[in-house]
């Protein structure tokens, strides 16, 4: 019985020695696996919290006088309720719509938009300069002496004709600054890019003056 007992402990240690190597292997196999989903459930975490933020982030910015009064980011309040008011006026078609408080920060944020985008070449062409007058006036109204100055010098080199409501365009002198718009405000440019009014405080200032008239945009 000596040869049966060999063979059959020779036949057992050639079964267990690939059990040994496929059960160590499972092992490894099942770690590895854990490792690359709980790297893939961190990975789809980590997504979801920033589409979260995400979506937080693009949610309107509600209008309270409380918001008015104690904004956690004052750029942030001006833009929404520029968007607001620009929504409101049909874009500027429809100032008619506006309130004074409401078309006097308009006229105002058109103007910084206009120029800090492409100078006052682009403000002109832009507005055709329909209210440029008005905007002095807007400008005087929240204490921005600086910049209004700026503007009524741009006026006087567009034309010293110009009336309150006048398209500029009428003048002939907007066609000459389409084919050359790189200089033709380059000195009032440079100026206004100092930054001597800090015209968001400006406008926020004024938000807070006429807080009835932001809380029904």
């Amino acid at each position: 019985m000596q040869w049966y007992d060999l063979a059959t402990t020779q036949i057992a240690s050639y079964l267990v020695f690939p059990l040994r190597y496929l059960y160590k292997h499972l092992i490894i196999s099942i770690v590895v696996g854990f490792t690359i989903y709980g790297f893939v459930l961190r990975r789809m975490w980590k997504a979801y919290k920033n589409s979260a933020s995400v979506m937080q982030q693009e949610k309107p910015l509600e209008i309270t006088r409380d918001t008015i009064l104690h904004p956690s980011n004052v750029n942030e309040l001006i833009i929404e309720l520029d968007d607001r008011i620009v929504k409101r006026c049909n874009y500027g078609e429809q100032l008619n719509l506006l309130t004074k408080p409401q078309r006097m920060f308009y006229l105002n944020q058109t103007l910084e938009k206009e120029v800090n985008n492409g100078g006052f070449s682009q403000y002109f062409l832009n507005t055709e300069g329909k209210y440029a007058k008005e905007t002095l006036e807007a400008l005087k109204l929240i204490g921005a002496h600086h910049t209004e100055k700026l503007l009524q010098q741009a006026m006087e080199r567009v034309s010293k004709k110009q009336s309150t409501q006048e398209n500029v365009k009428e003048q002939g002198f907007v066609y000459d600054l389409e084919r050359n718009t790189s200089d033709a405000f380059e000195d009032i440019d440079n100026a206004f890019f100092e930054y001597k009014d800090d015209l968001r405080a400006l406008n926020y200032a004024y938000v807070n003056t006429h807080i009835e008239d932001f809380l029904s945009v």
